[in-house]
């Protein structure tokens, strides 16, 4: 079972754009893919986890203003709360043994299943 995960910041083990995770062969090992042809199995340090929200002001106005003129002051509520929905940004942390460090974009359940694969 690979997990499929954005790279938000790489090191010199693994660079990209998406990555694919999955157990590897020894304990406390991960391998990562890349590409047709480029992985790579490394020792993993730890894993943590960062939890950031982020909410879009700009797309809260627009609903606002959109849900405002077509149906009145309630719409305009409806079209705010539409609008600002919160975007997780939360970012896994993959330390190795020699200091490198790997960020990669996962939500709550992607960081349980990457927990899972050590």
């Amino acid at each position: 079972m690979a997990l499929r995960l954005k790279i938000v910041t790489g090191c010199k083990h693994v660079k990209g754009v998406d990555v694919y995770v999955s157990k590897g062969k020894q304990p406390g090992t991960l391998k990562f893919k890349t590409g047709f042809f480029s992985s790579t199995t490394q020792p993993v340090a730890s894993i943590d986890w960062l939890h950031a929200d982020t909410r879009s002001a700009g797309k809260a106005a627009a609903g606002a203003i959109i849900g405002g003129v077509l149906t009145g002051g309630l719409g305009a509520i409806a079209g705010a709360a539409i609008g600002g929905r919160k975007k997780d940004a939360s970012i896994a942390v993959i330390r190795f043994p020699d200091g490198q460090q790997l960020h990669v974009a996962a939500n709550g359940k992607e960081f349980e299943k990457l927990q899972r694969l050590l």
